[in-house]
């Protein structure tokens, strides 16, 4: 069995893909599973053990990869990007089982197609749900046996070595005695911003109150934003260096806690497995949070999804907003430093 997992682009879509891969590879164990996405997401992709290939989309040249991909003799291609371009890598393909959900055009490259489910639900639920309905409308991996359940939903990252040693160094330049906590304040679209007051206040608070040390994530083009966030505070509300996705991924690991808004960086650190407290506005956490899809078997809350109460639009969607940003500028500081206490440990 040849099998090619499709998500182009952005962080935090192609890491909630990533339960897809394991449950294909624990279903098919001597499969071939790729991957094709875009650099430099593909990153965080390299050491996964459940990926066979990660091949790197040049959106500049798409005969070429409908090219490649028929050269590769796949036997089927899941589509979970579903844009126009995807469904033609997926429907020139090739392959005997293209995959994708359903749309008003989908059977022109589908011959496998879920409607789209009706509820919200944890994107990498969705994305199973589709996996195994396509197992099922094959008869596969036995016919008359219905395909197995997937085994986790939350996303995974694996470290190297490399990486984990590059964390270490960090923590002992930094003479920490504790893990740290860190605010991810930034996001591409300003609309999914906390309030940077309201980042500002808490880490001040958290330094303060629970004695730990805290960082502010940040990458090219951010410095302004973080600068004002530490203005005047800088020995309270350190700086994270500037790093690779993997790198990131690795000084994550060693927080004790990540307090985010909704991004492709708060993915990554549910990946790694460390405890988010996120800000929602005009993005739904059902959607998004794996708080709300898969409890802990020790029923211990590792991951909050926080959102202002009484605001009528939350979840639009939209990238700017026509009413002052309501969602995130009514969200308490109060609140959101109560829900990192929940999940701080009291001693580390």
């Amino acid at each position: 069995m040849r099998i090619l997992i499709v998500q182009l682009r952005r962080i935090g879509d192609i890491l909630l893909t990533t339960p897809v891969a394991s449950y294909l590879r624990h279903t098919f164990p001597d499969a071939t599973i790729d991957f094709l996405a875009e650099s430099p997401a593909t990153s965080v992709l390299e050491t996964n053990p459940h990926i066979n290939q990660v091949w790197t989309y040049d959106k500049a040249h798409p005969w070429k990869a409908i090219q490649d991909i028929r050269s590769r003799r796949y036997d089927a291609v899941l589509d979970f990007m579903n844009n126009p371009r995807t469904r033609y890598l997926t429907g020139l393909s090739g392959a005997r089982w293209r995959i994708g959900f359903q749309s008003s055009i989908s059977r022109l490259f589908y011959n496998v197609s879920l409607p789209v489910p009706k509820l919200p639900e944890y994107v990498p639920i969705r994305k199973l749900r589709l996996a195994s309905f396509w197992l099922n409308e094959a008869g596969l991996p036995s016919p008359g046996t219905p395909p197995p359940p997937p085994l986790s939903f939350r996303p995974e990252l694996y470290l190297t070595e490399e990486d984990e040693a590059f964390a270490t160094r960090w923590v002992q330049e930094q003479k920490l005695n504790r893990r740290p906590v860190i605010l991810i304040p930034t996001h591409q679209h300003p609309i999914r911003r906390w309030r940077a007051d309201g980042f500002r206040n808490v880490g001040l608070a958290l330094a303060k109150e629970s004695g730990v040390n805290v960082y502010l994530a940040w990458g090219p083009n951010e410095k302004d934003l973080v600068s004002k966030i530490r203005g005047g505070r800088e020995t309270e509300l350190g700086l994270l260096p500037l790093t690779t996705l993997r790198q990131a991924a690795a000084l994550f690991k060693k927080a004790a806690l990540i307090v985010t808004n909704d991004s492709g960086l708060m993915h990554l650190a549910v990946s790694v497995g460390t405890p988010t407290v996120t800000l929602y506005g005009p993005t739904r956490p059902i959607d998004w949070n794996p708080g709300l899809a898969q409890p802990r078997a020790d029923s211990a809350p590792h991951d909050i999804a926080l959102n202002a109460p009484d605001v009528a639009c939350l979840g639009c969607h939209l990238l700017k907003c026509p009413i002052g940003h309501l969602c995130m500028n009514q969200l308490k500081d109060e609140t959101v430093l109560n829900a990192c206490k929940t999940l701080l440990p009291a001693e580390q």
